[in-house]
């Protein structure tokens, strides 16, 4: 028995909700050298050499898959194989020289088959299988993916007694997703055209929230199949029961979603945010992008920008408390660059040396001031603030919601003319009176 067809929709409610869910596109990543990358051997067959009639959508699902995960992980990180291709030494080769090439230690591994399983033995049917013999067995499998140096290795099975390969591939760092227990088959639907499970694979990949339910925003194999497994299930009911080994140390993550945002008033049009050499607007924020797990990518955001006259906007920290604008990002999340609102006071004055003129944070309180010059014939007194702030104290304190200009008015003092006047003709009067005495002694 190859498979078990579902031959008829599952409904037309059930096709409706499956067709409709959220479909996120990805920004594809490649990571530098030498970082953490995926890489991914797809077979899918559906037409046999030595078997006749097509066999459901076996293929179907495998190109789908490809497709998906190349836009995350880069075209030339994935090999696909289907139908003709897919020959027993092509999925060898692919694993044990294409794979084992390019995964290194750190690196994700995914070998992903969808085709015919042999019913009495726990093997699977390359393109050109004749016989039982000719068919991959687990031990074959396990062996292949024993050659890989990578410690973090997915398999994925949609095949009917998926199961049957629990034991084989349990291993250390691997993580096995099996389309249904080992006494069971495989659905798929007409309408999808894809297999139930593959199809919610893939679904969990594209909408990436739904299937994050540590909300952590990296996506494990572990959180796809649960995701996988319980659609599944609701959907077919008690025919198919998805099955997982994790020999994987905590969580195989496979994707991380990385947010990137701004806290501030500024400008839309204004270039603050750049990512690996690529620059953002602040209308551009916030934006998602879809990477590969510990890859590392630079981000930067500008130190301060201007705002118009008086306006000045200045980076402060980011969300999670980082105080430098740039930095490294290697782990999901949401990443918010907070910045300061400033605005400048000017402290326009003729004469009192005013004080207060300068960069405020919004809403903080500016304290002003001016002396009154002294003079013994003329003096400048104060007599208030005017502009954008008034008060008649020589010392006050602004708000500072906005950029502000404020003038020191000032009246000029003079002392009285008749004390001088005064002053000056009892000086005339006293010298008169000195010189006329003089004058008297000398006539007598």
């Amino acid at each position: 028995m190859f498979s078990r067809f579902l031959l008829s929709l599952l409904g037309g409610t059930l096709v409706a909700v499956l067709l409709l869910m959220p479909v996120q596109l990805c920004v594809p990543a490649y990571a530098e050298e030498d970082e953490a990358e995926c890489w991914a051997v797809i077979v899918g067959v559906s037409e046999y050499e030595h078997y006749h009639g097509e066999q459901a959508y076996f293929a179907n699902n495998a190109r789908e898959f490809a497709s998906q995960l190349s836009s995350l992980w880069g075209d030339d990180h994935v090999k696909l194989l289907t139908d003709s291709m897919a020959t027993e030494e092509a999925i060898e080769d692919a694993i044990t020289d294409w794979l084992v090439s390019r995964a290194d230690t750190n690196d994700v591994a995914l070998f992903y088959f969808s085709g015919m399983a042999e019913g009495d033995d726990v093997a699977f049917a390359p393109y050109d299988a004749r016989y039982s013999e000719t068919w991959t067995n687990d031990r074959e499998l396990d062996k292949w993916l024993g050659m890989l140096d990578s410690e973090k290795i997915v398999v994925i099975l949609e095949i009917a007694h998926a199961g049957r390969f629990e034991t084989k591939l349990s291993d250390s760092g691997r993580v096995v997703l099996m389309a249904c227990r080992s006494d069971e088959s495989h659905w798929y639907n007409t309408a999808l055209q894809q297999s139930i499970f593959s199809y919610l694979v893939l679904e969990a990949l594209r909408g990436f929230e739904a299937a994050d339910t540590n909300n952590d925003m990296e996506l494990s194999a572990e959180e796809i199949f649960n995701y996988a497994q319980s659609g599944t299930e609701d959907l077919v009911e008690d025919e198919q029961h998805p099955q997982m080994s994790d020999y994987y140390e905590g969580q195989l993550s496979l994707l991380i979603k990385v947010t990137a945002g701004v806290e501030s008033d500024m400008a839309q049009d204004v270039n603050i945010l750049s990512i690996a050499g690529r620059t953002y607007s602040a209308g551009d924020l916030p934006i998602s992008f879809i990477w590969t797990p510990d890859s590392s990518h630079d981000f930067e955001v500008v130190s301060s920008v201007s705002g118009g006259s008086g306006i000045e906007y200045a980076f402060n920290s980011w969300d999670d408390g980082t105080k430098s604008a740039s930095r490294t990002i290697s782990h999901g999340g949401a990443y918010i660059a907070n910045y300061t609102t400033h605005y400048y006071l000017t402290v326009e004055s003729a004469y009192g040396d005013p004080q207060g003129e300068g960069w405020y944070d919004s809403g903080s309180r500016a304290t002003i001031s001016v002396t009154s010059p002294q003079g013994k014939i003329i003096r400048q007194v104060f007599t208030g603030w005017s502009g954008d702030f008034s008060a008649t104290t020589p010392s006050a304190s602004v708000t500072m919601n906005g950029p502000k200009t404020i003038t020191a008015n000032w009246r000029t003092d003079y002392m009285q003319l008749y004390m001088i006047i005064g002053g000056v003709l009892v000086l005339l009067g006293g010298i008169a009176a000195g010189v006329t005495i003089m004058l008297v002694r000398r006539r007598r």
